[in-house]
């Protein structure tokens, strides 16, 4: 058992292996290949591409989606397509704007792929630094994944070690008594390590903790007057922010899906603060209210579209997205307070069928 162990949280070289898609790091590489005569590995480091990474000291660690959210959505494994239930926990780190020491992103890192670029080394190198062999009994066993089917992003999936619990506790205090004090010294030592090694029966982990990454700073966010390092402009579904894979000619086309995953990972702490102020029984803000029945709503649309295969896919929405769905009608006044949960469904399926 314990080699196995050590076999599963081994670092290899594939494990955490990412795919680069931005245009720096294309022209850094055939520049170092036409240097290097074709040999891109053997050219001088200061010439290779390289991202600044301030610590972690200025990464920003707040809980998102339901599990920020008051639990909203949150349900059983059996509820759940009996997986075990994900909480998301944001990484967001400083932008060029806020911070021009010490910020990551900034400039023009919207376009052609560079900031998913460094988030995704970000990532990477968070992921190397939790599966050391130091922390393994604390964090476990940690796995590289896609965003919700997204390619260009990536997240980190960590699945807690499992816990020890001891039976047969009683048996051994009644046997301690029957002797004297001193022999009873000795025989309780013994006994106790014996105890440990069959009396424990280690539990599975009941939750995993999935760590996705963004920015700390968004657009929309009016708090603390930060500035943004992409326009509001910039995330508008016509326009084209990834020009380096159209080829010629097609400079103008546009990019809805890149455009969307770069909302999103701008839009962590301001989504998670949305909907918490509708699924909250005491909202932190006065925008948007509460209703009683959103969670029971949101859990039979999770339910839902788990059953016909509508969730945590490349096109398909996620809990949080679900939960947004929600809030959106109820501002527009499609459902209200005294609704119940099955209608607020209705609702919802009707909203989602006739609108394109």
């Amino acid at each position: 058992p314990g080699q196995g162990r050590g076999d599963e949280g081994k670092l290899s070289e594939k494990k955490f292996l990412i795919q680069l898609h931005s245009d720096k790091f294309r022209k850094a590489l055939q520049s170092d290949g036409d240097d290097s005569g074709g040999d891109a590995s053997s050219s001088s480091p200061s010439k290779r591409w390289s991202v600044a990474f301030p610590g972690g000291e200025r990464l920003s660690v707040e809980p998102a989606g339901s599990y920020g959210s008051s639990g909203a959505g949150l349900t059983t494994v059996r509820a759940n397509a009996h997986v075990l239930p994900v909480l998301d926990v944001a990484v967001l780190f400083p932008t060029e704007e806020e911070d021009e020491e010490r910020g990551v992103v900034g400039g023009k890192d919207y376009a052609n792929g560079r900031y998913f670029d460094k988030r995704n080394l970000i990532a990477v190198h968070v992921a190397k630094y939790l599966s050391q062999k130091k922390r393994r009994d604390e964090v476990g066993n940690v796995e590289l994944i896609d965003h919700d089917g997204d390619f260009r992003r990536v997240a980190l999936l960590l699945t807690p070690p499992p816990t020890e619990s001891s039976k047969g506790g009683k048996a051994g205090k009644g046997k301690k008594d029957s002797g004297g004090k001193k022999k009873r010294r000795k025989t309780d030592t013994g006994r106790g390590k014996n105890e440990t090694k069959q009396g424990t029966k280690s539990k599975p982990a009941k939750f995993r903790v999935r760590l996705i990454f963004g920015v700390q700073s968004s657009p929309s966010d009016g708090e603390g007057g930060g500035r943004s390092w992409a326009s509001p402009s910039r995330l508008f579904p016509d326009r084209s922010n990834n020009k380096s894979s159209g080829g010629s000619g097609r400079h103008n086309v546009p990019t809805p899906t890149y455009t969307n995953s770069l909302a999103d990972d701008m839009h962590h702490r301001s989504k998670t603060k949305l909907i918490r102020s509708a699924f909250s029984p005491s909202p932190s803000s006065g925008e948007g209210g509460y209703c009683p029945a959103f969670n029971d709503a949101l859990i039979l649309a999770k339910v839902w579209s788990l059953q016909r295969g509508f969730l945590r896919g490349g096109d398909t929405p996620d809990v949080p997205e679900l939960a947004l769905l929600l809030v959106y009608l109820y501002r527009t006044k499609r459902i209200g307070n005294r609704m119940g949960s099955v209608q607020v469904l209705t609702v919802l399926l009707k909203f989602i069928a006739e609108t394109d």
